[in-house]
């Protein structure tokens, strides 16, 4: 499995600007990769209003799509999540993601950032069931 904290505390890692992050419509969050780019990461962070995180839709989508070109060079994708820009909580893989995300319906997003989903950390399957 790749190492995201361990590659983002060494900089290792290329990583979309704010503006990038805009121009694509995946702010607030960011696309990350190595140098051989075989490996792709979304990073999210933390709601400043709860404990979820914002994933876009378009970051998903996109990442989704890099690793299902036949020809693409990209071979794995994970969502780093951030409490802030330089504190990494953890990783989940894309298909992680994907399997969570079944089911939900992404959010309208507000100031033109488009639809996203929130997700928690760790992964909770069964998240929406009650308890008892």
């Amino acid at each position: 499995m790749f190492d995201v904290k361990a590659k983002l505390e060494n900089n290792q890692l290329h990583i979309y600007t704010e503006a990038e992050a805009r121009l694509w419509k995946i702010h607030p969050n960011r696309i990350a990769w190595p140098d051989d780019r075989t490996v792709g990461i979304i990073l999210v962070y933390q709601s400043q209003k709860g404990p979820d995180y914002a994933l876009s839709a378009n970051a998903s989508d996109r990442l989704q799509a890099a690793l299902a070109l036949a020809e693409g060079r990209m071979r794995e994708g994970y969502v780093g999540y951030m409490k802030d820009p330089k504190t990494f909580i953890g990783q989940a893989t894309i298909e992680e993601i994907v399997e969570y995300l079944k089911g939900r319906e992404p959010k309208v997003g507000n100031w033109d950032w488009g639809p996203y989903y929130w997700i928690p950390w760790p992964l909770r399957p069964n998240d929406d069931e009650a308890p008892f």
